[in-house]
């Protein structure tokens, strides 16, 4: 005859698993939330010191009753960082719009989760923001790659750079964009002037007469030793000085250099 479960002794009752888990009850916005305690344990410094500390009589979070309440986010934040903490990656692919990655950065800034900070990073990028975005947002959460990339696309094309965007920034920023402008326009050589004869390296002249190429001093070939009356320039093998990536580099850091305090404290 089989036992009775109800006659188990204390010593025979079953063991908790691996996966036995706590939940606990949150409130955002008046919703209730019933969540694993350990995925908030296991990602937040924050939860973590927060479910380490005494609890009174009416434990906090053990009930609708008495929830755990959060203050500074919204639902929508909450529920999109929950979509990445209890979303199994392997299984579902996370698919949050650019505003989900956003609220679930915000949070993973205040509550020190560093993983999920990197990944909300990682996808925010792989949608393009605009450069406005990427320096109001790398401003508001600290990311110096984003305040970097996005500073040095709006000089990098300062000449359709409008009052409106700019003030979008702040008058700090946007005075330092503009400062930084300046500063490129006179220290990088422009398109016109790198059309300049001067700016031509001599192995792309090539006389006229023998089609050797070199230096033509006032017009000498020194290969068929005639004074070339025909010149002409090989376009094709111009070596710009000042490319478009290397003048980028060059704004990226006057970038650097400006923003270098802001920069520090930030990631």
């Amino acid at each position: 005859m089989a036992d009775d479960p109800s006659d188990r002794s204390e010593k025979q009752k079953a063991q908790k698993g691996k996966f036995y888990y706590d939940v606990v009850v949150i409130e955002v916005e008046e919703r209730l939330h019933r969540v694993p305690a350990h995925h908030l344990r296991t990602w937040s410094q924050a939860f973590k010191d927060m479910f380490s500390l005494p609890q009174g009589p009416e434990e906090e979070g053990a009930s609708d009753d008495y929830p755990i309440k959060l203050p500074g986010c919204t639902n929508d934040e909450f529920e999109s960082l929950l979509e990445i903490l209890l979303t199994p990656g392997h299984l579902s692919p996370l698919n949050l719009s650019k505003d989900q990655w956003i609220g679930a950065l915000h949070l993973s800034t205040m509550w020190e989760m560093p993983e999920v900070r990197s990944l909300c990073i990682n996808e925010i990028s792989l949608l393009e923001p605009s450069a406005v975005d990427k320096v109001k947002l790398g401003t508001l959460y600290k990311v110096s790659s984003w305040v970097v990339e996005g500073c040095t696309s709006l000089v990098d094309d300062s000449e359709n750079l409008a009052l409106e965007t700019l003030a979008q920034l702040g008058w700090e920023t946007a005075a330092k964009i503009a400062w930084i402008s300046r500063q490129a326009a006179l220290a990088l050589p422009s398109p016109k002037k790198l059309a300049g004869i001067g700016s031509i390296p001599p192995q792309v002249w090539r006389c006229g007469s023998c089609s050797a190429t070199g230096n033509f001093q006032s017009a000498y070939c020194f290969a068929c030793r005639t004074h070339a009356s025909n010149l002409t320039v090989d376009l094709s093998k111009i070596a710009v000085d000042v490319t478009m990536s290397s003048s980028r580099s060059k704004i990226a850091d006057m970038v650097k250099a400006t923003f270098r305090d802001e920069l520090s404290q930030m990631d």
